[in-house]
């Protein structure tokens, strides 16, 4: 899948899908999902949808917010199957992951990166918590929408945040692209 700008329309992309294996089925899930996001706030629309059979085991994290959930609902129209995709979320039990759950078939899973600051005696145990939860999510997954938990007040913790999840993707074999 080649996603490229529309000649006569620059703010437009025609998505070009490619016939092959499933390292092209695996890149062209994740042109998907960055396109969805440009997609999703007005920047391009898509003109072209490729119709092909996606295998790759895809992982989305935050899939009950609005960047997740999008890339997700994009995922699902475009022929990726719910049991390929699922998601990482604070809450397993909050209306929009039992939402997912229910409705669409995608695997929730519960992980916080709230994992606070290094001063919080549970500091240690949250961050355990939390590399447990990428294994989880991780697991076998080929495909990696990755967001971390942005706190603009505090660029420590989100480095640490990033340092964890890119430890974990480089501790999981089967991971080939990220898109963070």
């Amino acid at each position: 899948l080649v996603a490229h700008p529309s000649p006569s329309k620059p703010s437009m992309v025609t998505l070009v899908p490619f016939v092959g294996t499933s390292s092209i089925a695996l890149l062209s899930s994740i042109v998907i999902v960055a396109t969805l996001t440009m997609a999703t706030i007005g920047k391009m629309d898509v003109l072209q949808q490729p119709s092909a059979d996606y295998t790759s085991k895809v992982a989305i994290m935050g899939g009950t917010g609005m960047q997740g959930g999008a890339a997700i609902d994009l995922l699902l129209e475009f022929g990726v199957s719910h049991s390929n995709i699922r998601t990482l979320t604070r809450n397993a039990n909050s209306p929009a992951a039992r939402r997912l759950s229910k409705e669409k078939g995608i695997s929730v899973l519960e992980g916080s990166q709230d994992i606070g600051n290094e001063e919080d005696p549970e500091y240690g145990q949250k961050v355990e918590d939390l590399r447990e939860a990428y294994a989880r999510l991780l697991d076998g997954v080929e495909c990696l929408f990755a967001l971390t938990f942005t706190q603009y007040d505090n660029e420590t913790r989100e480095k640490r945040l990033g340092r964890i999840l890119f430890e974990s993707i480089g501790a999981s074999p089967s991971i080939k692209l990220v898109v963070f």
